[in-house]
């Protein structure tokens, strides 16, 4: 009887595997530092917006200034009109 061995398909040495965990950890880094940056643009995105929305309801809402309730909740303050200075009639004249 003859005894047959079976020779192995492939034969990889330790460069392949270092090759390969090198690559695996590098991509791994590369995410973290993805994810890293992604989360601090989120939270300065997110202070801006909250900049934002304190400037606007400044700029919409008066402080209270009476000594009635009623006074001290606040409410819409309409922005003023403009002055005609802005608009000077020698530029363009205004048919009525």
């Amino acid at each position: 009887m003859k005894v047959v061995r079976k020779l192995k398909n492939q034969v990889k040495t330790k460069w392949y595997y270092i090759f390969w965990g090198t690559a695996c950890l590098s991509v791994v880094a590369g995410q973290i530092v993805v994810g890293t940056g992604y989360r601090t643009m989120a939270e300065t995105n997110q202070q801006i917006s909250a900049d934002i929305n304190l400037l606007i309801e400044t700029m919409l809402y008066r402080r209270p200034t009476g000594p009635s309730p009623a006074d001290r909740a606040p409410r819409y303050e309409p922005m003023p009109g403009p002055s005609p200075e802005d608009y000077p009639t020698n530029q363009m004249p205004i048919i009525q």
